[in-house]
């Protein structure tokens, strides 16, 4: 049958092609490469695999790694308690984090979605509001990438 995976938000088509069922054709688009970020899997049926695939974060204490304004970055340590998300990209969030180094500058600011946040060494930074969702990557959360060159160059 023709299977259509498409964007959440706009309709675009991210995967088409023939398949026995959905799930095989999540398989064969992961498989091919495509890029199913922001995909509408709303009401899909067995595609709990799909889905486990996608996740990235594992569990227990992670480092994860912040950009902040003017090119500052802040190592921060996302605790094994704390609530944390990512959708199907590489964009993550926490409940709170723990500012382990701030790279280039005493403290990093960060000001373009929600309230201004300010991360120094050895302090705790707490979300105004937490999202539960997992799908939505850009919502309530202390915004994170696994890797320092994800974050280095994030825009």
């Amino acid at each position: 049958m023709k299977i259509e995976i498409k964007n959440r938000w706009d309709g675009n088509v991210l995967w088409s092609g023939d398949a026995a069922s959905l799930k095989d054709g999540l398989h064969i688009a992961l498989k091919s490469g495509a890029n199913l970020y922001r995909a509408n899997l709303s009401g899909a049926k067995n595609a709990e695999l799909v889905i486990a695939k996608t996740k990235i974060l594992p569990e227990g204490d992670i480092i994860g790694w912040k950009k902040c304004k003017n090119n500052i970055l802040a190592k921060l340590s996302i605790p094994k308690d704390a609530k944390r998300s990512h959708a199907f990209g590489r964009k993550c969030r926490a409940e709170y984090v723990v500012v382990l180094e701030v790279i280039g500058a005493d403290k990093g600011i960060t000001d373009t979605h929600g309230p201004t946040t300010i991360y120094r060494q050895g302090e705790i930074v707490k979300c105004n509001k937490w999202d539960n969702n997992w799908m939505v990557e850009c919502s309530g959360g202390i915004h994170f990438f696994i890797t320092r060159l994800e974050a280095e160059n994030y825009n």
